[in-house]
């Protein structure tokens, strides 16, 4: 049996487009407000695996001014 912690599925590479999308929009953004776009509370999963993938491919750029602070994402230019 799988875990029941998910009300609906929605694959990484939505989430991805989704992260992609409100970037390029705004190239800047606090990590809440991204997940408040991206789909609230039940996105954190699939929202921090794409900025941490977007980190890995170097397209964004992540910032905290202190230890429990915001955290930035801004595009790279």
């Amino acid at each position: 049996r799988g875990f029941d912690t998910l009300k609906q599925e929605k694959p990484l590479k939505a989430y991805l487009r989704d992260v992609l999308d409100n970037l390029a929009a705004r190239p800047q953004w606090s990590f809440r407000e991204l997940l408040l776009s991206c789909g609230g509370p039940e996105a954190v999963f699939g929202v921090f695996l794409s900025v941490l993938e977007l980190v890995k491919q170097r397209q964004v750029h992540v910032t905290q001014d202190e230890p429990g602070g915001e955290i930035g994402i801004a595009l790279r230019e």
